[in-house]
């Protein structure tokens, strides 16, 4: 039986003004990129995320109207802080703790999920991990 290929490393140096990010691939070709600090998220905004997320999480676990799910102020405010917090969001639907393909589909560029995985939670989650990860949001 043969093992699975190596996942590739990443390796991250965040300065004042990018951060640089190197992924060694399976193969073992380094690939570099680099992203500027002004798309990575801050702790005050990961720490106001995940105050949100818990709220919305906890206020609407009972919930069966979506409606009222996705009309709750939290998470109003979650999909308020925009872009910049996809990769808080794609984490969240990776840990399944919620239902979070609106917000992700309001603040993201584009709608990774193919027409005909919709009626998957396990496809839609990966459709939006993949994206992720090819975006360089997610690890």
């Amino acid at each position: 039986m043969s093992s699975p290929p190596p996942q590739p490393a990443v390796v991250h140096v965040t300065t004042a003004r990018s951060r640089l990010e190197e992924k060694i691939t399976s193969d073992g070709v380094s690939q570099w990129s680099v992203r500027p600090t002004s798309q990575m998220v801050t702790d005050t905004e990961r720490q106001r995320f995940e105050e949100l997320a818990n709220e919305w999480l906890r206020e609407t676990r009972f919930d069966s109207d979506p409606v009222d799910k996705f009309l709750h102020p939290s998470h109003f405010k979650i999909v308020g802080m925009g872009p910049r917090i996809l990769p808080l969001l794609l984490k969240e639907a990776e840990k399944m703790s919620g239902h979070w393909f609106v917000a992700l589909n309001a603040v993201s560029p584009v709608n990774p999920v193919p027409p005909e995985y919709e009626v998957s939670l396990e496809a839609t989650t990966h459709a939006w991990l993949d994206w992720g990860k090819r975006e360089g949001l997610i690890a």
